[in-house]
């Protein structure tokens, strides 16, 4: 099985030669999460734990609390959920905007009706990119507190999984916010692939359901359940893993 790379790349770009460390990202419509691996010991796959506001979970809520104008981030993930504006009364002073929530679903092809609510004056692009921005400080943060040595963005690869019925320009959208966001060093690096949210399950399924033995030209299907969207898979076994 390979995993496509659905990402627009430099073929000059060869700084990829020089990564340390291989990030992945789970952008989710509801919850995100990343997990991390050094390349001298790839077994060693190591999942974030640690939020702003919450430990020992492995996701955070895909959330922003903006300022009164959503120009600025002043909270994200579980802080931005922490106190709920539609249960303040209207007459409370200082009542901060109300949470930006499910703006994923804005990047894909739905129908205007059926997009979730969003304030006017912010697009869903830039939602996006804060979001990851917020993830990138926390991402860069842990790497180098692990590693202080290692060159951030520059020696850090990332794999970015996205919903398989996304149209193919969406890519093109999420590269620009990761590079906005600080995640890669140029528009273009090679440093950032793409692979369908259920590609990706069907890969960590094979590799905790060993006892199995697929064989080649053996089928199988994957539900990967989220909280926002639901994803069926069928895919042919081709060749052993090594």
């Amino acid at each position: 099985m390979i995993i496509k790379n659905q990402g627009v790349i430099n073929p000059k770009d060869d700084i990829i030669n020089d990564t340390r460390i291989l990030v992945a990202i789970d952008f989710g419509t509801t919850y995100s999460s990343f997990a991390y691996v050094h390349k001298e010991n790839p077994e060693a796959i190591i999942v974030n734990y640690s939020w702003p506001g919450k430990e020992g979970v492995p996701k955070a809520p895909t959330a922003l609390q903006y300022d009164e104008g959503y120009k600025n981030v002043t909270s994200w993930g579980n802080l931005a959920l922490e106190e709920d504006p539609d249960e303040v009364p209207d007459d409370t002073e200082g009542q901060r905007p109300r949470p930006v929530e499910l703006f994923k679903l804005h990047i894909s092809n739905l129908r205007k009706k059926e997009l979730p609510w969003l304030p006017p004056q912010l697009h869903y692009t830039k939602a996006t990119e804060d979001y990851l921005t917020q993830l990138r400080k926390l991402i860069q943060v842990t790497l180098e507190r692990r590693w202080p040595t290692i060159n951030f963005p520059q020696q850090v690869g990332f794999v970015l999984t996205i919903p398989a019925e996304w149209p193919p320009h969406t890519t093109k959208v999420m590269r620009e916010c990761a590079y906005k966001a600080g995640l890669l060093p140029s528009l273009n690096s090679r440093q950032l692939e793409f692979t369908t949210e259920p590609e990706a399950a069907a890969l960590h399924c094979l590799s905790v359901i060993k006892e199995h033995n697929l064989q080649p030209n053996d089928s199988f299907l994957v539900a990967d359940c989220g909280r926002g969207t639901v994803d069926l898979l069928y895919e042919n076994f081709f060749q052993k893993i090594s």
